[in-house]
């Protein structure tokens, strides 16, 4: 069953979701106890601002002032995942389970973009919505390779190492 959102809608929408995935990298890069899982986790809160100020700027608002005061000011989203993920982490989380809830949350929202694209009929929307899916498959293959790599894991840059041997 297809659905309209305006472009306006879709943009709100993408704002939200990114607002709501760095606030979780945020707490988690807070109570990850060891530095380079919360510096991993830095970035990605980082990534996820930095994603939003895109999607704000098509709304054309231009003022960095503005940008940043608006989204200091917007409130949580009512995101069930969202909700489940900020119980799940505890007082102190150690790397493991922070970079394991980022892959979480990273695949649930590619998810849910990827099932809202799949039923708005405007193209403009359906364009925007697929590069917010586009840049959040990107960092989940980022979470993935700074997990594997933290793990001890066998990593996409070792991969050719591995078998050329």
């Amino acid at each position: 069953m297809a659905q309209e959102m305006t472009l306006q809608e879709a943009l709100q929408w993408i704002l939200q979701a990114r607002r709501d995935a760095w606030e979780f990298y945020q707490l988690a890069a807070q109570k990850t106890r060891h530095k380079e899982g919360s510096r991993c986790l830095q970035e990605l809160a980082d990534e996820q601002f930095s994603f939003a100020r895109e999607t704000f700027d098509l709304l054309h608002r231009e003022d960095d002032l503005e940008f940043e005061r608006w989204f200091s000011e917007l409130p949580p989203g009512e995101s069930a995942q969202l909700h489940q993920m900020k119980e799940m982490l505890d007082e102190w989380v150690d790397d493991r389970k922070a970079m394991e809830m980022a892959l979480a949350e990273c695949q649930g929202l590619a998810k849910v973009i990827e099932y809202t694209s799949a039923h708005i009929i405007d193209p403009a929307v359906r364009a925007h919505l697929s590069r917010a899916l586009e840049n959040t498959q990107k960092l989940y293959q980022r979470i993935e390779s700074d997990y594997a790599h933290q793990m001890g894991m066998v990593n996409e840059s070792e991969m050719d190492t591995y078998v050329r041997e």
